[in-house]
């Protein structure tokens, strides 16, 4: 590339801010990026710095929300005016356009904006390829294969059947850079990835093909190839978001999203039916079984668990239930309860957010960030910077909550986590285990923390088994993206 050329300005632009903001570590641009709404992974910072992709816009935005976040918070002054977002904007789109094209008469022949990228016969071609395949690409093959996908095809949501032609259509529906691969051929490449060979030369020759007819240079579909051929290395968290909604008398729905909290990534499931208290358990695991194909792959220790429940049900042993293999979750992963009343609640939702931007404080004193109460008693004192409760005391219903009551006042004030005993325990180990994890390094390491206490005291005092946490994080949530969505455009005899 020449000095001139738009994607090397980017990138030493990019370079540069991580200089003048002090040179943050990814897991801090992550965590500021996201105070502010923004999701960014650990690969995708690295892709930047190794400048092996070409970087995408919402990358771009993460990336410098977070060095800007970083920079504020150590009081560092940045040049005016040099992490506005449309500054940033328009040089991706200046890399987008004439980065390795080949030439302007190139990109400028393409279309960009349409019901389909893909021409009619191109799509002819793909569903031949398709319906002659030696065996059908399962759905859970192919959420496998977008969830490897995500940093070359950005933003993700899906609800229902992931049919491979389907999915691929609404993957090619809107608007693809100059010079760029269209995000269906993308697939198309992952995909081959996991093919015999005779099977992946024909998939390849495909992408080959059509690429060259839209202007894509060869370089574009070989950094693609060469990475879907990498072996799949789950290094992101991932959770999974349980929502329990309605009540006792008409019964609950249960609904849950796999998601990455840093990555536009989201896939939706729903057990049919309502569901008594007592019937719960057993429609939720069958629900985490039905996810679990998708999830191949993944560490059980990057994963988190989040129930988010009604206010009566707020104390349910949710860590005690079970995988399909009988292991008990919360002795193998994080596991935290969320409160759904609150989620719908407008008025909470100006203190939660605000306290949210809290939880990656490493620099405040635990003092600051935790206060303790006692349950059933109206000795709670909340502070400008409370991010945590710790609560002392059994577990009391809602029916017999107080207008004091510390737990209902902290989840109505805002706070994004709490601890407290389901039926008494030590208070000084619970109070220990939120002061010592805090000083550490934040309250956002209380999941983990809790999930190794568990962990270590499975064969243990009960009392360690009997401890609860909610950690309700405003920015971490599935729902924002139901509107990524795509309904199936294809038949439904379209799919092999």
């Amino acid at each position: 590339m020449t000095k001139s050329d738009p994607l090397d300005l980017l990138f030493e632009e990019i370079n540069a801010l991580h200089r003048a903001a002090g040179e943050p570590s990814y897991e801090r641009i992550k965590a500021y990026a996201n105070i502010d709404g923004r999701r960014i992974s650990t690969s995708s910072m690295s892709n930047l710095a190794k400048r092996t992709t070409k970087p995408r816009l919402d990358t771009v935005l993460g990336f410098v929300t977070g060095c800007e976040g970083y920079a504020s918070s150590r009081r560092t002054e940045l040049p005016a005016g040099v992490c506005h977002p449309a500054r940033w904007t328009k040089m991706v789109e200046a890399a987008a356009g004439k980065s390795g094209t080949g030439g302007d008469a190139a990109a400028g022949s393409q279309p960009s904006l349409g019901e389909n990228f893909l021409s009619q016969l191109a799509w002819g071609k793909v569903h031949q390829l398709i319906s002659t395949l030696p065996s059908p690409v399962g759905e859970d093959h192919v959420r496998r294969l977008l969830w490897a996908a995500v940093d070359d095809i950005g933003p993700l949501a899906f609800e229902g059947p992931c049919r491979l032609e389907s999915v691929l259509r609404a993957l090619d529906t809107g608007f693809v850079p100059a010079g760029s691969l269209s995000p269906a051929l993308v697939l198309l490449e992952y995909l081959a990835a996991t093919q015999h060979v005779a099977v992946r030369q024909r998939i390849r020759l495909l992408v080959d093909e059509l690429a060259a007819s839209t202007g894509v240079p060869v370089s574009e579909v070989n950094q693609i190839r060469t990475r879907a051929a990498e072996p799949f290395a789950e290094v992101d968290p991932v959770s999974l978001f349980v929502k329990v909604d309605g009540d006792s008398e008409l019964g609950y729905h249960v609904t849950a999203w796999l998601y990455r909290p840093d990555k536009p990534l989201t896939f939706k499931y729903e057990a049919d039916g309502c569901y008594s208290v007592a019937q719960l358990r057993v429609a939720v695991e069958a629900l985490i079984a039905a996810i679990a194909p998708i999830a191949r792959g993944i560490s059980l220790t990057q994963l988190q668990f989040e129930f988010a429940l009604p206010w009566n049900l707020l104390a349910h042993a949710v860590e005690q239930w079970r995988l399909s293999d009988g292991r008990p979750i919360g002795t193998v992963s994080r596991v935290v309860v969320r409160s759904v009343d609150r989620m719908q609640d407008p008025w909470a939702a100006a203190q939660w957010q605000r306290r949210s931007r809290l939880l990656p404080r490493c620099d405040l004193g635990a003092e600051e960030l935790v206060v303790e109460g006692t349950v059933g008693q109206g000795n709670y004192d909340l502070r400008e910077q409370t991010v945590c409760l710790a609560a002392h005391g059994p577990y009391l219903a809602p029916l017999n909550w107080q207008d004091d009551d510390p737990l209902l006042a902290a989840i109505k004030d805002g706070l994004p986590s709490a601890l407290w005993y389901r039926d008494g325990g030590d208070r000084h180990q619970l109070v220990d285990l939120v002061y010592d994890t805090v000083m550490k390094g934040g309250p956002v390491l209380l999941p983990a923390a809790l999930q190794r206490f568990r962990s270590a005291h499975r064969s243990g005092a009960a009392s360690a088994s009997s401890i609860c946490l909610l950690f309700d994080d405003f920015y971490q949530q599935p729902e924002p993206l139901a509107g990524l969505s795509w309904p199936s455009r294809g038949a439904e005899g379209e799919d092999a």
